[in-house]
């Protein structure tokens, strides 16, 4: 835009200007105009609403106010975060922008750019200092906003930056309740390996998993059974709100699934990395309730019924961890058995060792590791 197309009004031109990042002509028709400077602080803020850093820091230096808020609540700080304009939004904070200044209705910059899924900016604030609990007025939180518009990675920054997982909303909502209402299944995985309470119940008795019914997201209900979620919550059942709403692939596989008791018997939902956690951790092969399925016998059902099946898969897993110990399967037994694993390693190298096995140390050991510690190993025994 050329000087000779700003509009002749002078509170008009000096706005345009300011919003195309016009710096000089800005400077100029203010000190033509001094009724355009009592606009100052709507000039700021469309200054960094549109990231001219520059323009902005003229009008500072003109003496624009950097801490107040406009009608609506708005300040400059909080109109380059809720735009993403991360070198505008850093001037302002070193020049003084009080970081944690709140809109009318308790907003601060940080939740704005968390709602509006400004990664960068979230950045920033966060290392600049952003209260990251600060809460509105209707007690939402920075992850909250995250979690409800579905920005996995900021709310993953946010709980790296200590943000409450489980805080409630004055609603009686938590982070993960609210993703779940949205079907945001990948931030909801997050939430729950970072320790979101999984049957926390909203302030009507909404759990996660009657959230997840409700809409019909069959991903995010399969993801909340297999960390546990429960089915039942005082008045609200699963089953019929799925029913209700006219899920019925929700319900088909909450029928399937009603006596998976465990989070091992979720073989086709777990990934490699969560089934091998669960082993180690001492987690029941053959676990049943009123004659369902063991997690070992879906695992034998799940390998026929699939071929090829991809290598390192939870069901593999399982079946090699119901395998008798060996070097091979060792990792897959609970903490206590490596543990025993190593002493009776050690006894039988002393075992040896002895005279009466000279020259024979090697098959000796051989012997002790490939037939007596799969017999004394049982991993139900810890």
């Amino acid at each position: 835009m050329g000087v000779e197309t700003i509009p002749s009004n002078p509170d008009t031109a000096v706005l345009v200007a300011c919003a195309h990042g016009l710096t000089e002509v800005a400077s100029t028709l203010i000190e033509q105009n001094p009724q355009a400077d009592s606009r100052s602080l709507v000039l700021l803020i469309v200054a960094c609403a549109c990231g001219h850093t520059a323009t902005a820091s003229m009008l500072l230096a003109k003496g624009a106010a950097l801490n107040l808020n406009a009608s609506n609540g708005m300040t400059p700080l909080i109109a380059a975060c809720k735009n993403g304009r991360v070198e505008t939004a850093s001037m302002l904070c070193s020049t003084g922008a009080m970081i944690d200044q709140t809109t009318h209705k308790g907003m601060t910059a940080l939740s704005i750019a968390c709602r509006q899924g400004h990664f960068k900016t979230v950045l920033v604030l966060l290392k600049l200092g952003a209260a990251v609990d600060k809460q509105d007025d209707g007690g939402v939180t920075p992850l909250h906003r995250a979690c409800h518009a579905g920005h996995t990675r900021i709310a993953s920054l946010l709980l790296a930056y200590g943000a409450a997982i489980n805080h409630v909303a004055a609603s009686g909502a938590t982070a993960l309740i609210m993703a779940c209402l949205r079907n945001h299944t990948e931030t909801a995985s997050i939430l729950m390996s970072e320790g979101a309470e999984i049957n926390q119940p909203a302030g009507p008795g909404i759990t996660p998993m009657l959230a997840a019914c409700h809409q019909g997201n069959l991903a995010t209900v399969q993801l909340l059974s297999s960390h546990g979620a429960q089915r039942v919550y005082g008045y609200g059942n699963a089953y019929s709100v799925a029913i209700k709403r006219g899920h019925d692939d929700v319900v088909d596989w909450l029928i399937k699934s009603m006596q998976w008791t465990s989070r091992l018997h979720h073989l086709e939902i777990i990934d490699h990395e969560r089934a091998r956690f669960l082993l180690r951790s001492g987690a029941d092969l053959h676990l049943s309730e009123d004659g369902g399925p063991t997690p070992l016998e879906l695992a034998q059902e799940h390998l026929q019924s699939v071929r090829n099946a991809a290598t390192g898969s939870a069901a593999q897993l399982v079946l090699q961890a119901a395998a008798p110990w060996c070097q091979q399967t060792h990792e897959l037994f609970p903490k206590k058995a490596r543990a025993y694993a190593v002493e009776l390693m050690l006894i039988g190298h002393r075992l040896s060792q002895q005279k009466r096995f000279f020259r024979h140390e090697g098959a000796i050991f051989d012997a002790w590791m490939f037939y007596v510690m799969p017999k004394a190993l049982d991993r139900g025994d810890f």
